[in-house]
């Protein structure tokens, strides 16, 4: 080779070494869905456990119970997963909660349901807030008059509050 040669080499050989080493270093960390820390859990509240979901609370003969209360507001009956002051249930992603509606909600079918996130088991402590959770963060499907299940299909951990309403009365 000649010097010549050489010299027009250098540059564009120069150019390709600078490409690859910045491109190497500029190469993105990621966590979170790619870890353990977004395996799917599944929690049923109410009804048979099936699986894979396993019962957040059960009774002496292993019955799932229920979560949450039910008041009367009107003409409707509320049912909320979690009082406003909390706790609120832990709501990791890709966690899966089944709710059963407790009486007197069994065989109504919910005309309004809302899920509120918030970074903290208790939403109303001092600086922590919380928003209504949307997409994602609270995908709900089979609703009825059964119950509800509503997925967190996103990597975050949050913890969670549900809320429904249905007609007391037929009008």
């Amino acid at each position: 080779m000649t010097i010549r040669t050489l010299r027009r080499l250098r540059i564009p050989l120069g150019l390709v070494v600078a490409a690859v080493a910045g491109g190497a270093s500029s190469v993105p960390t990621v966590s979170g869905c790619t870890t353990h820390q977004c395996d799917t859990t599944c929690v049923q509240y109410g009804g048979t456990p099936a699986a894979p979901c396993v019962a957040g609370a059960t009774d002496d003969q292993g019955n799932a119970l229920t979560v949450g209360d039910v008041f009367r507001d009107g003409d409707d009956y509320v049912w909320e997963s979690s009082p406003m002051t909390g706790p609120w249930l832990d709501y990791p992603g890709e966690r899966t909660y089944v709710f059963y509606w407790p009486p007197p909600m069994q065989g109504i079918v919910p005309y309004d349901i809302q899920a509120y996130v918030a970074t903290d088991a208790d939403a109303q402590a001092g600086g922590v807030g919380w928003i209504n959770a949307t997409g994602g963060l609270a995908e709900m499907s089979q609703v009825n008059g059964v119950g509800v299940t509503i997925l967190n299909a996103t990597c975050a951990e949050y913890f969670v509050r549900v809320v429904a309403r249905a007609r007391a009365t037929t009008p």
